[in-house]
């Protein structure tokens, strides 16, 4: 399947939410972040780990609902913790971008994705999600640092 998408909002920009709709009481949305920068790729090889099974198996024991925003990178260095993750009902796995480099200047010293290649890293990430076997992908993107400007 594509990677989801969503439409665009006022001036062709897809809109960021900062929050949900107010209007059904309280609500709480878990979010949390699997990424992987490039430094971390080479010590994740060395045996450094980056996932954290306990907080999933916890999630899981009490029956939580949480949505994790993913690198690709990260889903290519854990393929079977992504794809567990992207297959059980209480999780959805949003895009967090393939390489986790900023999509803006000056964020606290992450590399900045060129603007002709922030579309292509996204897809990448959708690509390794689909690699790895995650099926509960939803159409969100958290950005890098939470970074962002109006490109």
């Amino acid at each position: 399947p594509a990677p989801p998408t969503l439409a665009p909002g006022p001036s062709g920009l897809t809109p960021v939410f900062e929050n949900g709709p107010r209007s059904r009481g309280r609500t709480v949305a878990l979010t949390f972040d699997a990424d992987m920068t490039a430094d971390q790729g080479p010590r994740a090889a060395a045996g450094e780990r980056f996932d954290n099974p306990a907080l999933v198996a916890t999630l899981r024991r009490l029956k939580v609902p949480a949505t994790f925003f993913m690198t690709g990178r990260w889903a290519e260095e854990y393929p079977a913790q992504a794809r567990a993750i992207g297959r059980d009902p209480l999780f959805e796995v949003a895009n967090h971008s393939y390489s986790h480099h900023a999509f803006t200047g000056r964020c606290y010293g992450l590399p900045t994705v060129p603007a002709a290649r922030m579309r292509a890293d996204m897809e990448r990430a959708f690509a390794a999600f689909r690699a790895a076997g995650v099926e509960r992908r939803v159409p969100y993107f958290r950005f890098p640092g939470g970074c962002y400007d109006q490109r």
